[in-house]
């Protein structure tokens, strides 16, 4: 089985830090999950070792290759998928056989938030519409900061944290929109 992004070399077995058995590249760097070790994995691994959708990965480097890729398993044509929740780069899927391709420290990458553990799930279209949509808030988000301000912009977002979290906070919304329609009135009066 040649390697799917070096082309020259041959995959030899390799074992990820806390995951499940796989295909390596001594050259590259990069690895093959075939979907039978990576489900093999996750059910060994229980529910009660599910990673917390809350923890947010650190930035790691990784050698994300660019160019498509033929799966070592089928020879079908992978598909690049944006990780994103808080990563910056994709990762290779055979939607045949389901396999992962990983750049070099990719793995390494996605552990420390549990990512490596839904990794299947990046692969899905509400994964990916939900990654599209917080892309797209983040950049409404920066384009308010330079807007406004970046002072401006910060306490705004206190102040809708604080609202958010108040316990009767529809009453305090009510509050503000009929404020703001009076003060929108008054000013609109000759």
């Amino acid at each position: 089985m040649r390697c799917p992004s070096c082309k020259q070399r041959t995959l030899d077995p390799t074992e990820l830090a806390s995951g499940p058995s796989a295909l390596g590249c001594g050259g590259c760097g990069g690895v093959w999950i075939p979907s039978r070790s990576y489900w093999a994995w996750l059910e060994a691994r229980g529910d009660d070792e599910a990673p917390d959708a809350g923890d947010a990965p650190t930035a790691r480097p990784t050698d994300d290759s660019e160019h498509a890729k033929i799966c070592p398993d089928c020879g079908h044509l992978t598909i690049r998928y944006e990780v994103g929740a808080g990563v910056s780069f994709v990762v290779d899927h055979c939607d045949h056989c389901n396999g992962v391709w990983l750049d070099r420290r990719e793995w390494d990458a996605l552990v420390p938030a549990g990512l490596h553990a839904r990794l299947h799930h990046v692969f899905t279209s509400g994964w990916q519409a939900r990654r599209r949509r917080a892309e797209s808030e983040e950049r409404a988000d920066a384009r308010l900061a330079e807007d406004l301000g970046a002072e401006t912009f910060a306490e705004l977002e206190r102040v809708t944290a604080w609202i958010s979290s108040h316990p009767r906070s529809r009453t305090l919304l009510a509050h503000i929109r009929a404020s703001v329609e009076q003060t929108f009135r008054e000013a609109r009066r000759p």
